[in-house]
């Protein structure tokens, strides 16, 4: 797909999981933008997507699925995706995402907070901004 954008090249593969957190903790890793699939083999692109917010939190990264009904969106920016995109779109679709994503300005991440028991949590930036925004149509 991405050989039809000479303004992109890929950096890197990743057969899983894993293997991304591992590359993109490396000296060699020179991404710009993820593109994260959702079902990735061993651990969730959602599971891989809060890793890489705890170390990486300006990283972009655009989730990629089969199927992306409305809440499977809500739960990846909820997380910290910088965009989503079905991998049924047409090739200049996910490009355009991509390069939107990029281009975009990065937003400042909320870290994780580390509850007592040990679990983390991750503030929605998402729906605070989406708060926000329904707040000030009704404001007077």
């Amino acid at each position: 797909m991405l050989e039809n954008a000479e303004d992109m090249r890929v950096v890197h593969e990743a057969p899983h999981g894993a293997a991304l957190i591992e590359y993109l903790k490396s000296a060699d890793c020179r991404a710009d933008v993820v593109v994260l699939d959702i079902d990735m083999p061993g651990k969730r692109g959602t599971v891989v997507l809060e890793e890489i917010r705890g170390f990486m939190p300006d990283l972009r990264v655009v989730m990629h699925s089969t199927w992306m009904p409305f809440e499977m969106v809500e739960e990846c920016m909820d997380l910290g995706a910088d965009g989503c995109v079905e991998k049924s779109a047409e090739d200049n679709e996910i490009i355009a995402e991509i390069r939107k994503v990029f281009n975009s300005e990065i937003k400042p991440r909320k870290i994780p907070i580390k509850k007592a028991h040990g679990s983390s949590t991750v503030l929605s930036d998402f729906l605070n901004r989406a708060r926000r925004f329904i707040g000030g149509l009704f404001e007077h």
